[in-house]
Order: C-alpha cells, then structure tokens, then sequence
C-alpha cells in the first residue's frame, strides 16, 4: 500500500481512501473494526491534521465512524492512534460524531460491550479537548 500512496498526491490518498463500500464502510472503518493498528498508522500517515479529521468522521451507512467501531469493541491502542495525531479541537469534533441511533463513539462502547478502560481512554481526550 505504501508503495502506490508514494505516486498519489495527499488529495489523491485521500480521495482513494474516503471511498466507501456499499455498507458505507471505508478502509479505515475495516482496520478499526478488526483493530489493527498499523494499518490505521498507515492509512493515516501522510495526511495532514485536517484531511485526517476528513477520514476519521467519514459515516457508513449506520453513521458509525471508525472510531466507533474500535471503540465498541474495545481496540483501546487502535482508539488512541486515530486521536493522537488531531488537535484537541478536532478530537472533540470526531467524538462528538454521532450515528444514527444517536451515540457517539463513547456512548457506543459503553452501549455494547464498553469497559472502563474503554470509558477512561475516552474520557481522557474529551477532558484533553476542552
């Protein structure tokens, strides 16, 4: 994958990767569901703060960002990548996404199978945010 990002442009990657699947579902939405890491890392790396923000609130077709997908299922490392690198404004920006059942990312971990680590994690960039 590395190989073909370094002939796209950053628009180009991005444009490559915003494209969703007929669930609404783009790469990054399968690596955090399957919680990889390094391909988050690799699917994020090289965008800037903002085109990364672009792809991280990218809805399916439930409206569950990527971030909600690891964080109901507790892929704690993989939650914290796709925020490390966002401002705290864009950290409160991507928690604040909610679906369409109405919960955002935390809402959802608790909701489902969420445990306190979970909560605490996410807690903690909400706090840092503010």
């Amino acid at each position: 994958m590395k190989a073909l990002f370094d002939y796209l442009t950053p628009e180009q990657r991005l444009q490559l990767l915003i494209t969703q699947d007929k669930a609404g579902d783009t790469a990054l939405h399968y690596a955090a569901f399957l919680g990889h890491t390094e391909t988050v890392i690799s699917l994020l790396d090289n965008l800037t703060p903002d085109q990364q923000l672009k792809l991280l609130i990218t809805q399916d077709s439930i409206g569950d960002t990527a971030l909600h997908k690891a964080a109901w299922l507790e892929h704690t490392e993989t939650v914290k990548t796709m925020l490390d690198n966002l401002t705290p404004e864009q950290q409160l920006k991507l928690l604040s996404v909610k679906n369409k059942r109405g919960n955002t990312a935390s809402q959802s971990a608790v909701g489902y199978n969420g445990t306190s680590y979970m909560m605490r994690t996410l807690e903690h960039y909400q706090k840092e945010a503010h």
